[in-house]
């Protein structure tokens, strides 16, 4: 007989606040789309610090003109390759 269920996808609960370094860690091992906070699915660019600084961006025309942007970048590393 054919099972006229519907597929749903399995989805992920996103963090409604700052996740710690330890939590990060965790989530990272169980499943890495439990990084991605809620602020970024509804704002263009989310920016936070955990060590470093990171930024999520999510809209598409500045997704192209970083892209664009980064096309165009050198860094020393890219130089020392080229030689």
């Amino acid at each position: 007989m054919l099972d006229t269920t519907k597929f749903l996808p399995p989805t992920v609960a996103p963090p409604t606040r700052p996740l710690s370094i330890l939590q990060s860690i965790r989530a990272a091992r169980r499943n890495v789309l439990e990084l991605i906070p809620e602020l970024a699915y509804r704002q263009p660019m989310v920016s936070g610090r955990m060590g470093a600084r990171w930024h999520m961006v999510q809209d598409p025309v500045a997704l192209r003109r970083w892209r664009f942007a980064a096309s165009f970048s050198t860094t020393s590393k890219t130089i020392q390759n080229q030689r």
